[in-house]
């Protein structure tokens, strides 16, 4: 099995230290053994994330000393992340963390590795091809979605229940700012990104086709969400899609308006 490299954003350990649950570190370092994958970050994460704890956890411990035995972390120089800035526009591009975070995961996807940034800035992924950049992206509630489907029992189903409660986070905080940039853009990424992880999906035989099917599974997806009926062939290649995001549909009244934006 060829290694997974996971490059992680600030905003994922925020969701983390808010959400997770005790056995998450136990959890999440038997999902990487299973997946022979590793966590990577760059030494400006550690400075945005320093002070957050986990919540819900006896003496609320700090995030990133729990963490330390499953993060690598690496530099970025600050020469590196202007060259990319000025590529992608001053005003288009990412904060300088989240730059290093590109970058990093550039250098691994040059060396051949399987690597995806894990972040729910949608600005990283809209910009990374204007820098020249191939790698993979993906929101927190995806990354942990995938990492589950090669364990099987608590480990997973944990990691599962984790994953949703995440995904309708991340789908509050895009609702919130709908007034500010294009949110049914960023839904449909959310979503995407599960749609693209399930590896049993049927290929179509061209890129057109494919794009025509996920567009087409996007929205039955929204459909069920919504409460209206779908035909059974369409509800069974979701699998448990409808599932994980259905507490999505539960956030407010804002969320139907916004997925019925086309």
């Amino acid at each position: 099995m060829k290694e997974k490299t996971w490059v992680v954003d600030s905003n994922a350990f925020i969701h983390f230290g808010n959400l997770a649950n005790e056995e998450f570190k136990v959890d999440l370092s038997k999902c990487l053994q299973r997946n022979g994958g590793s966590l990577h970050v760059t030494s400006g994460v550690h400075g945005e994330v320093r002070n957050v704890r986990f919540k819900v956890w006896d003496g609320r411990p700090n995030l990133l000393d729990t963490l330390q035995d499953v993060l690598v972390t690496s530099e970025v120089s600050d020469a590196e992340i202007r060259n990319v800035a000025s590529m992608i526009g001053e005003k288009a591009a990412p904060q300088d963390v989240d730059l290093s975070l590109m970058i990093l995961a550039a250098r691994y996807h040059q060396d051949g590795r399987e690597v995806t940034l894990v972040t729910d800035d949608f600005k990283m992924t809209t910009t990374k091809d204007k820098a020249g950049f191939g790698f993979e992206t993906c929101p927190p509630s995806t990354f942990l979605f995938r990492i589950s489907e090669e364990v099987k029992g608590k480990h997973s189903n944990r990691m599962r229940t984790l994953s949703r409660r995440v995904r309708s986070a991340e789908m509050r905080y895009a609702i919130s700012r709908a007034a500010e940039y294009d949110v049914q853009s960023k839904l449909t990424w959310l979503v995407d990104s599960l749609l693209t992880s399930r590896p049993r999906l049927p290929s179509p035989p061209n890129e057109a086709e494919e794009k025509d099917e996920k567009e087409v599974m996007v929205r039955t997806l929204q459909r069920i969400l919504r409460g209206e009926k779908v035909k059974s062939s369409r509800r069974k290649k979701l699998g448990k899609l409808p599932e994980i995001c259905h507490p999505a549909s539960e956030i407010d009244q804002s969320l139907e308006r916004i997925l019925e934006m086309e």
